[in-house]
């Protein structure tokens, strides 16, 4: 009997990274972040990355969004993490994206 060959690998799946901080899910290109971070984001925010995406091209307006999305990450994460260190026991995300459907902007 014939030793089986190992499989071969996959190329990787196109795309990039979830914007979101931590998030480990695979997005298309021309998407910031998966759905639920997506519209965790403030509606100023979304505004702002959508007006500096150019199709193939991130641009110096698109970099400065990002930068506001990941303040505004951070800034959630340490609110958290306030709330926790006051013995509270609070240990739910703050985050919850709108239900399927809802129109938040």
């Amino acid at each position: 009997m014939a030793a089986r060959s190992p499989p071969k690998a996959r190329p990787p799946k196109p795309g990039h990274l979830c914007g979101w901080t931590g998030c480990h899910r695979r997005v298309h290109l021309g998407f910031w972040g998966c759905n639920g971070h997506w519209n965790a984001l403030p509606c100023e925010v979304r505004a702002a990355i959508l007006r500096g995406y150019q199709r193939g091209r991130l641009s110096e307006e698109w970099r400065e969004a990002h930068k506001k999305a990941l303040a505004y990450i951070a800034g959630g994460k340490e609110r958290m993490r306030s709330l926790n260190m006051r013995g509270t026991g609070i240990d739910q995300p703050i985050y919850k994206p709108p239900k399927r459907g809802t129109r938040t902007c």
